[in-house]
């Protein structure tokens, strides 16, 4: 188990195919299927993410998200000193499948006074804050807001948000668990099913009964009671 993971955390951001993984580990298939099982179960691996190159796996906090792209966004901004550079042009530096977390990484970003967005002409260009300061250094700290655990938004977009991050981690496997999707936002548990139930009436949203055998504590935390239903809904998908 140990071996299989550091495997998969050699490979850092580039991420591991199954191929790859088998070859390096000389583990049978059902072997490896199962400890690939145990490792997601642990948190300890993400994946697999769908990519040109195939299905890859990622330790944990080096697979896609808003994170850790917003930090490799971060990283090219600040290289890239006084010098401004586009959105486009940065986006071509994201590789699949970590370019689905551009836009919502930016906007992190931007709201949490990492870096600054500019407007000119058709296009809009970011730099990053310290350069922002050495450029104008009359603005000092006036104006560049400080850390912001999250971003000013609807409890609908957080839980879009939300909802699409825990999405890509499963592999893209559409339904979400709705105690993951709780926690991931971070809101009252009433305040979440009032929404999805909302969701649903108008079309948005599929919520899915199950039965309340073999679920984990983060998946009864989110329990969702349907009205009309004996049974409850654990997982939701979203449109």
């Amino acid at each position: 188990m140990f071996d299989l993971h550091t495997i998969i955390s050699e490979a850092r951001s580039e991420g591991i195919g199954l191929t790859r993984l088998k070859e390096k580990s000389n583990l049978k298939k059902a072997v490896l299927d199962d400890q690939i099982k145990q490792l997601r179960a642990q948190h300890l691996i993400a994946g697999p993410f769908r990519t040109g190159k195939g299905n890859l796996f990622y330790a944990k906090g080096y697979e896609p998200s808003v994170e850790s792209v917003g930090s490799k966004i971060e990283d090219l901004i600040r290289d890239g000193g006084t010098k401004l550079q586009s959105k486009s042009q940065l986006e071509e530096k994201i590789k699949s499948p970590f370019k689905k977390f551009f836009k919502d990484a930016i906007r992190v970003l931007v709201a949490g006074g990492r870096v600054a967005e500019l407007k000119g002409g058709q296009s809009a260009y970011l730099l990053h804050v310290d350069a922002v300061r050495q450029l104008f250094p009359e603005i000092g700290t006036v104006n560049l807001p400080q850390k912001i655990e999250r971003p000013s938004s609807s409890l609908k977009e957080q839980v879009l948000n939300a909802y699409h991050a825990l999405k890509a981690e499963q592999g893209g496997l559409s339904a979400v668990s709705i105690g993951k999707l709780r926690n991931r936002v971070g809101c009252p548990t009433q305040a979440l099913h009032a929404l999805l139930l909302e969701e649903a009436r108008s079309g948005n949203a599929d919520l899915h009964p199950t039965t309340l055998v073999d679920l984990s504590a983060e998946d009864r935390e989110g329990v969702l009671p349907i009205p009309g239903t004996s049974e409850p809904a654990v997982t939701v998908t979203l449109r």
